[in-house]
């Protein structure tokens, strides 16, 4: 399987391997080198399997994260209560969006690891003059480091991948706030910046997830007490 010339038929030319400086974002994304049948083929016109997709899932996911890295995003998140009757729920949302197809996405590397049965690849992301200024806040002193793991049941598309995200980085928030607030909060909403790319891995059918985030000062709603 060759996934570097299917990025190439993307238009994300490889490029040459140079030294990290302040206006590029880098980062290695997994996939799974056998994914079984895709279910959802509304999204994108390829067969369930084919390599063509893999290559379109794991670009739409270094997009989504470098969005993340540069404009940051917002989490929403209501704890399971269950003397209240209260499901679990949690939103994520991104603070900007790099538009797909941007050349500045660039394709490093990309190879099959046989160890670890899976396809490897290095993004690198240049930023231009405004993406700069969005991203200078989140480089400041005056956030909070937090780190996270979370799963999702195993789907070959972009939302599980996106879900998985989504659950590590509740799960950052989570612990964070454990150590500082002490009763079960109503809701939680996080301003936060990724601090590099998810650290994805297949076991026993979930897709687990690691993140590493800086965040604001949550919002913590308590519930009323009468």
């Amino acid at each position: 399987m060759r996934i570097a010339l299917l990025f190439l038929s993307l238009g994300l030319a490889a490029q040459t391997f140079q030294p990290r400086i302040s206006d590029i974002l880098e980062g290695d994304l997994w996939a799974p080198f056998d994914p079984p049948v895709w279910e959802h083929p509304e999204i994108v016109s390829v067969r369930p399997g084919d390599d063509e997709y893999i290559a379109r899932v794991m670009l739409e996911i270094a997009r989504r994260s470098f969005s993340l890295m540069i404009f940051g995003g917002e989490i929403t998140y209501t704890p399971y209560d269950r003397a209240r009757g209260v499901p679990e729920s949690v939103e994520l949302t991104l603070g900007g969006e790099i538009p797909w197809g941007d050349p500045s996405l660039k394709v490093l590397t990309s190879h099959i690891d046989p160890k670890q049965n899976a396809v490897l690849t290095r993004f690198r992301y240049h930023l231009g003059a405004e993406q700069l200024w969005r991203l200078q806040p989140w480089r400041s002193g005056a956030l909070s480091a937090a780190g996270g793991i979370g799963s999702v049941a195993w789907k070959w598309d972009a939302d599980t991948y996106w879900a998985g995200m989504e659950q590590a980085i509740k799960e950052a928030v989570r612990a964070w706030l454990r150590a500082r607030h002490f009763n079960k909060p109503r809701e939680i909403i996080v301003r936060f910046n990724l601090r590099e790319m998810p650290v994805f891995r297949l076991e026993a059918g979930q897709l687990v997830t690691r993140v590493k985030i800086l965040m604001l000062p949550p919002e913590v709603r308590d519930y009323q007490h009468f």
